[in-house]
């Protein structure tokens, strides 16, 4: 009885893990990128939804501000739809709001 027990379960794991899964249809979000134009002193903490998304420590001119994704933002990726943000920098500022997110799109969210 052992001996027919162990392969008979090895074929039925085999089964299980061999069945093709259901692929989830692909989304493609949307990005934000946050940045600033003058020296974050003690840096500027970005949550969105009440979780903490990065510090901004780096500024850019305002001439030549930065692109998506470019290294020195906080760029997040996130689903359609609308979120609510706030921007601490200690001591300093609050920026508070909500921002829309649309599919495919990159946009730029300045604090100054």
């Amino acid at each position: 009885m052992k001996k027919t027990l162990l392969p008979s379960l090895l074929c039925l794991i085999f089964l299980f893990c061999s069945c093709e899964k259901e692929m989830a249809t692909p989304t493609q979000d949307g990005s934000i990128y946050f940045w600033t134009d003058s020296r974050p002193t003690n840096g500027i903490q970005i949550y969105i939804d009440g979780e903490i998304q990065g510090t901004l420590t780096d500024y850019f001119s305002i001439e030549e501000g930065p692109e998506c994704g470019e290294r020195g933002t906080i760029t997040v990726q996130l689903a359609d739809g609308v979120y609510d943000y706030i921007a601490y920098q200690r001591d300093f500022y609050k920026w508070e709001g909500q921002l829309t997110i649309s599919n495919g799109s990159c946009q730029s969210f300045l604090l100054n």
